[in-house]
């Protein structure tokens, strides 16, 4: 059985609200008064994983000097810190925060705002690692505190890590210019050694 524990994934703020009464242009922006960061601007993925690890041993002699063995092991995800979803029909004010390259300036996107838009968002992360190796095992010394063995062969080494984010936005205003809308993004990325 393992248990580690993980430095985890910084994230810049994903999710912002602002207090009722801001002006929409100034709703969720960054630095503006009143903005708080609901996910975001903090470390994820830094809980207590579950895991386990086998290693299985075949020795080709009695003496136990060369053998061959397989070692896997499977880290699990910690399955609370990134994960969030939040519904709103318009108070409180929900935004995803981001750069805005054009003007230069913090900007937001609007989720749910009071008479104009409802909507929800959620937040999924998640992260695992898991390796396999197949190695000869040479013993080299031994002595009253033990033995030292030469390990030589191929270990498979992955570490995976999703987040995803979903949005649904629906207009509440009868005059306004956007019925609705659904934005569906994700990142995933590997590192194998």
């Amino acid at each position: 059985y393992l248990l580690w524990w993980s430095n985890g994934n910084p994230l810049p703020a994903l999710i912002t609200s602002s207090p009722n009464g801001t002006p929409r242009a100034q709703a969720g922006v960054l630095g503006t008064a009143g903005v708080s960061t609901l996910l975001g601007d903090r470390t994820i993925d830094t809980g207590v994983r579950s895991g386990a690890r086998l290693t299985a041993t075949r020795w080709f002699d009695e003496s136990q000097q060369e053998g061959f063995e397989i070692v896997g092991f499977y880290v699990a995800d910690d399955y609370q810190s990134g994960n969030i979803s939040l519904a709103s029909p318009g108070n409180p004010i929900l935004a995803r925060p981001f750069f805005n390259v054009g003007t230069g300036q913090e900007d937001s996107d609007l989720i749910a705002f009071p008479n104009v838009f409802s909507g929800s968002i959620d937040v999924r992360s998640y992260s695992e690692i898991y390796s396999a190796a197949a190695l000869l095992r040479n013993n080299v010394g031994n002595g009253t505190l033990g033995r030292i063995d030469l390990l030589g062969g191929y270990r498979f080494f992955r570490y995976r890590e999703a987040l995803a984010i979903r949005e649904q936005t629906v207009s509440t205003d009868p005059g306004g210019d956007r019925k609705s809308t659904r934005l569906n993004s994700s990142h995933v990325s590997e590192s194998r050694m």
